[in-house]
């Protein structure tokens, strides 16, 4: 008796890993509807489901207990105009359920388009890469990251602005003074960021957008492993 027991338990888990792995098999080869966006990198499908993008995280609209942070309106009406009421396809990793419940996928667009790639390419969301995932996946979404760091996309324009203003008030340039003859900073050969003592020279895309630092003529501190200070 116990042994028939044994062999029905076994049964069932085969039939219901079946089940689950059809499931997930037929979402990678079907398209279902986005009825509604609730953030740059969350929505819910007409089934009900909701589905949090794997391997990318916007800035937070939506949280109970965090404020609207900077481009994460513009991360929302993106996602809103490119998939509410359009058809997607889901694609699966290790894990498919998150902690609150949420599907994870990978979307894929009817053009095509891996959303998850699009959104980091485009600087509406970074690469989240806190919890494992496809090793493929993540070295392209860091790649695309590092892109739109560099080429300053969407969220990390805000951020270069800021920066930018920041290191303004702290360190304002002066324009040159034609009576006295004084230098202005804008001709300083150099920018020291105080904090991590990086020597930048005029042609890097740091040079005086450190939140600190200071210009100099002087040539000191640790050479910039971008423009070799």
């Amino acid at each position: 008796m116990r042994l028939n027991r044994i062999r029905i338990g076994c049964i069932l888990l085969s039939l219901l890993f079946i089940i689950s792995f059809s499931t997930s098999l037929a979402d990678s080869y079907s398209w279902i509807k986005v009825s509604r966006v609730v953030d740059g990198d969350t929505f819910v499908l007409d089934d009900g489901r909701k589905i949090r993008l794997i391997g990318v995280d916007t800035p937070e609209t939506v949280h109970p207990t965090k404020a609207v942070e900077t481009f994460g309106k513009e991360a929302s009406e993106f996602t809103k105009l490119n998939l509410e009421g359009q058809l997607v396809r889901l694609e699966f990793d290790w894990q498919q359920i998150d902690k609150y419940g949420r599907t994870l996928a990978y979307v894929y667009t009817e053009d095509a388009c891996l959303f998850n790639a699009k959104l980091i390419a485009l600087g509406y969301g970074h690469a989240y890469t806190k919890y494992p995932f496809a090793q493929d996946k993540m070295d392209l979404f860091r790649t695309l990251e590092k892109d739109a760091r560099e080429h300053f996309r969407g969220l990390w324009k805000e951020e270069n602005d800021k920066t930018d203003t920041t290191a303004s008030i702290n360190n304002p340039k002066p324009s040159k003074d034609s009576d006295s003859g004084k230098i202005s900073t804008n001709s300083k050969k150099y920018w020291i960021n105080s904090n991590s003592n990086v020597r930048h020279n005029s042609s890097c895309r740091w040079y005086g957008k450190t939140s600190s630092g200071y210009y100099t003529n002087e040539n000191v501190g640790k050479a910039c492993g971008i423009c070799g200070g």
